[in-house]
């Protein structure tokens, strides 16, 4: 068939360049020209072998794919799109405008963050509290002060204050010569401290080495009952002495000599050690006692004491 195919282009086609038809032949490619006019010496393939004439039956035909879906397609696109616009926010942020299949497009999420922490004033109220001690207790003075000398220590009271007077003048009396009180104690339960009677009620206040005390009667009032001078008592001595002219600090035989007129005793006292007791001779009553530092004549006097006022009239 392609011979005869050929013969036809040799004897018709030939014939246009007798009838002035440009040769068309000439701007084919050689391997096409040489199909169009074959020399029987260079043929392709040889008519003659069936071998090399392939029927066109025989060649299965490719498998042509089936028309790809139109939802497959929009899926595509909407995932595709889905996947731009998250890559879009990572780039970009929230909040910012992002360009989607050529849309400018706000996105619309948001990420919600905790409120921020505002610092709110305080107001510091300043509380004024109660003081934790009590202010030292004190006592008015009284009067002009009283000469020093003039305060004689004597068996029935101190200088002019005899004993069961008013408690509070004496006290006042007593601030105005020899200046503000160094202790107030009571009004409390005595012990039998200072020679007065357990269970009384007694008041005390001390003015440096000088103590004198008090006893709150059925009525309430306060009645100067005693005195005390003692070298261990804290503070300023008080310069006071015996109406006969004995103080702290004397020896024992100026106190013999003092009062050689009267009976001077020594004994030893279970609380006080050895004491010095001056007694009148004539009715055997106590008029003064104290601690001293022995009994000998070189023993001090570091006391010196009214009589008890437990079981005096």
């Amino acid at each position: 068939m392609a011979g005869a195919r050929s013969r036809e282009v040799e004897a018709g086609l030939g014939n246009d360049h007798g009838n002035g038809h440009a040769d068309t032949t000439s701007s084919i490619p050689a391997i096409y020209q040489q199909l169009l006019d074959p020399d029987d010496d260079e043929l392709l393939w040889n008519p003659e072998d069936p071998a090399e004439v392939t029927d066109m039956g025989s060649i299965p035909r490719q498998h042509t794919p089936p028309p790809i879906s139109l939802n497959a397609v929009l899926a595509t696109l909407v995932v595709s799109a889905i996947a731009v616009l998250g890559i879009t926010r990572v780039l970009t942020g929230p909040d910012r405008p992002v360009d989607v299949l050529g849309n400018s497009v706000q996105s619309t999420t948001s990420t919600s963050s905790p409120p921020a922490t505002v610092a709110v004033p305080t107001t510091v109220t300043t509380t004024t509290l109660p003081p934790t001690t009590i202010p030292a207790r004190t006592i008015a003075p009284i009067g002009d002060p009283i000469p020093i000398a003039d305060i004689g220590m004597g068996a029935f009271g101190l200088g002019e204050f005899d004993f069961d007077i008013d408690f509070d003048f004496v006290a006042a009396r007593l601030a105005a010569s020899l200046g503000p009180p160094s202790d107030i104690v009571g009004p409390i339960e005595s012990a039998g401290q200072y020679g007065t009677c357990a269970g009384s009620t007694i008041h005390a206040v001390r003015f440096g080495q000088l103590i004198i005390v008090g006893v709150e009667g059925s009525d309430g009032v306060r009645a100067f009952r005693s005195y005390r001078t003692d070298l261990s008592f804290e503070g300023e001595p008080s310069g006071l002495s015996t109406i006969s002219g004995v103080k702290l600090g004397d020896t024992v035989a100026s106190l013999k000599s003092t009062y050689s007129s009267l009976r001077v005793q020594f004994v030893q006292d279970p609380e006080d050690g050895v004491i010095f007791q001056l007694w009148r001779p004539s009715d055997g009553q106590l008029l003064l006692w104290g601690p001293v530092t022995s009994n000998e004549a070189d023993g001090i006097v570091t006391g010196i004491y009214s009589p008890d006022s437990c079981g005096r009239g």
